[in-house]
């Protein structure tokens, strides 16, 4: 990002936008939480019924020249699905990682192995273990990278 001809050193720029949190027992939706419910609902059908959202987050990432994707990481610690619904299409892969949080704590989470990538395209779902390193591309060709991130904790550790 330049500012006033001077680079302040952000490689992208991004928007984060809760739709929905537990926080204590309490749920605390968004004014556009309504827009995702049947994606919650679709998602739902295969998950098993005490399966509960605890999350749902949309993130809007702008197109950089750099394209180095940001870093590792997993949504929680504890037994969770992540979801990532894609609302647009656009290019800055998913990319999800063979390691899990829990399986080498002296993990160097800058190198980890990659075990596949998901291209972003409009109503695409793609649901994976929350513990699982992954990382969001950076767009570079599309103007914007579109996604729904939502989070349901298990009740049951399979």
């Amino acid at each position: 990002v330049v500012v006033e001809g001077q680079d302040v050193g952000t490689k992208y720029a991004c928007m984060h936008q809760p739709l929905y949190h537990t926080l204590d027992g309490g749920i605390q939706p968004s004014s556009h939480f309504f827009m995702f419910v049947p994606v919650i609902d679709k998602i739902k059908e295969v998950l098993s019924p005490c399966d509960t959202l605890y999350r749902a987050r949309a993130y809007l990432t702008f197109s950089s020249p750099e394209t180095t994707p940001l870093q590792p990481h997993v949504d929680e610690q504890w037994p969770n699905i992540s979801c990532v619904f894609y609302i647009s299409d656009a290019d800055g892969d998913t990319i999800l990682y063979k390691e899990h949080f829990n399986e080498n704590p002296y993990l160097n989470p800058d190198k980890p192995t990659e075990a596949g990538r998901v291209p972003p395209k409009k109503n695409t779902l793609v649901l994976f273990r929350g513990d699982r390193l992954h990382s969001a591309g950076i767009p570079a060709e599309s103007t914007r990278r579109l996604i729904a991130n939502i989070n349901f904790e298990l009740c049951n550790e399979e």
